[in-house]
């Protein structure tokens, strides 16, 4: 499931309350911590932080610095005090073995969040004229065991005049453009491709770029050349990298992105024991935090908006693997949360093995540019 399919009117202000909640960390035993941060602030420009432990700090490159800046519901004016110490819980000192996901909010062009090293790192850009209110949430995730694939490493070339996006799957490549000029000298892997004449690329034939068996999980991504912004976003199986280049003119960027073939990978929506699976033990642990309002993905919040609802039951619903539901099972929950739970599952659209044995049946929900 996307997240972004949580963007209808109600779900936003939700989330947007959720927003000043800050970060959290969910206390497991025998298992990693996740981590949810929100941010807000105005942008016009280049801006990149860098969350190490309990240090943030933030680095501004083109245009007006940054106003109304809130981490964590902490306020911060990085302007004249560039270091932020959080007031919640620290990162842990590795995060080998977490993937990030980003829920956006509001926000008109470039935002990501990747792992560098051991810091998180946050990125934004503002290329239209003046500037926009964004807002988004990243959590990072424990991951969890998958099957090893193929190494391998794409280098990315391209004159970038503005901001665009590039969309690699393990079928292909699509490029999306958003503002100003568009993309030239664009190469995949020595592959040449015009976007601006055709928006997709194969992954097969004369323009192969990739090989077989690549899975888009795990990647790193390392920026040789490029005066602005480029970043990394996972989403499934799916790597979104990001361009934008906020000076005046264009100029040339040079990315590679290496696959490492780890037999890691972020776990399904609604795993949230992290075990690989989304079963009963997955529903019995969700009842214990469920309408918690300062939720991770570990306590249940696999929308990424810091609540533990109806909306993250109807995620792990839809996601579900341990069959039909018993009435043993069922007996196991609290009322209240079986009621929610039969709700839930009554809603997963078919074809579906998510029906439940007590006999509910799953149905079928512009200015100039600064010159």
């Amino acid at each position: 499931m996307a997240f972004e399919s949580f963007r209808s009117g109600f779900a936003r202000r939700v989330l947007l309350a959720a927003a000043a909640l800050g970060l959290w960390a969910a206390d497991r035993a025998g298992a990693a911590d996740a981590y949810l941060f929100s941010f807000s602030g105005t942008i016009d420009g280049s801006d990149t932080v860098t969350i190490t432990g309990d240090q943030a700090q933030w680095q501004h490159s083109y245009w007006d610095y940054p106003t109304g800046v809130t981490l964590n519901g902490q306020a911060w004016q990085p302007q004249s005090n560039p270091t932020l110490t959080l007031n919640s819980p620290a990162l842990p000192a590795s995060l080998s073995g977490y993937a990030v996901q980003v829920l956006r909010l509001s926000g008109r062009d470039v935002q990501t969040a990747q792992i560098q090293g051991n810091s998180l790192v946050m990125k934004f850009d503002d290329t239209p004229n003046g500037s926009d209110l964004y807002q988004y949430n990243v959590a990072l995730i424990p991951e969890v065991a998958a099957p090893a694939s193929t190494a391998a490493t794409l280098h990315v070339t391209a004159t970038i005049d503005g901001s665009d996006k590039l969309t690699i799957t393990p079928t292909g490549a699509a490029w999306s453009h958003q503002f100003w000029g568009q993309p030239s000298n664009v190469t995949l892997n020595g592959v040449q491709w015009d976007p601006s004449a055709a928006p997709t690329l194969p992954n097969s034939g004369a323009t192969q770029f990739l090989p077989a068996g690549v899975s888009m999980q795990n990647v790193t991504m390392q920026q040789n050349a490029g005066r602005d912004v480029a970043g990394l976003d996972t989403r499934g199986n799916q790597v979104d990298l990001y361009f934008a280049d906020n000076p005046l003119g264009a100029g040339p960027y040079d990315v590679t992105l290496t696959f490492p073939g780890s037999p890691l990978a972020a776990p399904s929506p609604g795993d949230i024991n992290t075990d690989g699976t989304v079963n009963f033990s997955d529903i019995l642990a969700l009842q214990n935090t469920y309408g918690s309002t300062h939720g991770t993905w570990t306590t249940g919040d696999f929308n990424l908006d810091g609540t533990v609802n109806a909306a993250d039951l109807s995620v792990l619903a839809s996601h579900y693997q341990g069959g039909p539901l018993t009435p043993a099972e069922l007996a196991q929950l609290n009322p209240s949360f079986a009621d929610a739970v039969e709700r839930a599952f009554a809603v997963v659209p078919e074809p579906s093995t998510l029906w439940l044995v007590t006999g509910l049946v799953a149905a079928g929900a512009a200015r100039r540019r600064r010159r």
